[in-house]
């Protein structure tokens, strides 16, 4: 899986709400919609990219699809995630440019 693809589907404020609300229950795209200030097609395109992740599945019930969190999927990312916060280290503090090539010493140094 991809980082940049869960990256992406959680930088979108509107799908983070869908995916909050998600995780409570099952809901259908009406009842999202009538939970936020967007558009049955948004709330719709949202969930395909989760469900594109592997978060997020559908079942019909009745004449409406119920969609909620897929708990193996949303493992699956949490693990990849994980893996990559353990990869965050600073490896060196110094500047790697030279400080006479570097703008911001050479304007300070020209007073």
């Amino acid at each position: 899986m991809e980082k940049s693809k869960i990256f992406k589907a959680f930088s979108n404020d509107v799908r983070m709400k869908i995916f909050n609300f998600l995780l409570e229950g099952k809901m259908c795209v009406s009842g999202i919609v009538s939970k936020l200030d967007v558009t049955q097609p948004t709330v719709t395109q949202h969930l395909r990219i989760l469900q594109q992740l592997g978060l997020v599945k559908s079942k019909k019930i009745g004449y409406w699809m119920h969609y909620y969190v897929d708990e193996s999927g949303l493992k699956k990312v949490r693990n990849e995630f994980e893996k990559f916060v353990k990869t965050l280290r600073v490896k060196d503090s110094k500047c790697k440019i030279h400080p006479l090539k570097c703008p911001e010493k050479s304007k300070k140094g020209k007073k």
